[in-house]
């Protein structure tokens, strides 16, 4: 996975860049396994600055894959309601 690098840049310590470095890989690799994304993948500005948010709320690598995912499959499926049968 390549990240690209945002133009304005925050200071961070070393051991938290290891820490973002080791959590979006695993987020990359849960994402692999579960077919969402394909070698190679280099994440737009979008998908960074989501997965930016996911890690600062505190989410598992596995946590943002399905509510990127989720988030990204439920915009192109119109929800069914079941109660009337309308979209």
């Amino acid at each position: 996975m390549e990240y690209n690098v945002p133009e304005t840049q925050h200071r961070i310590a070393v051991d938290e860049l290891h820490k973002i470095v080791e959590w979006t890989s695993a987020w990359y690799e849960q994402a692999r396994a579960a077919n969402f994304v394909s070698y190679p993948y280099q994440a737009d500005n979008a998908v960074v600055a989501r997965l930016r948010q996911y890690y600062r709320a505190g989410f598992t690598p596995a946590q943002a894959v399905e509510a990127y995912f989720g988030l990204a499959l439920a915009t192109l499926i119109p929800l069914q309601c079941a109660c009337s049968g309308r979209r």
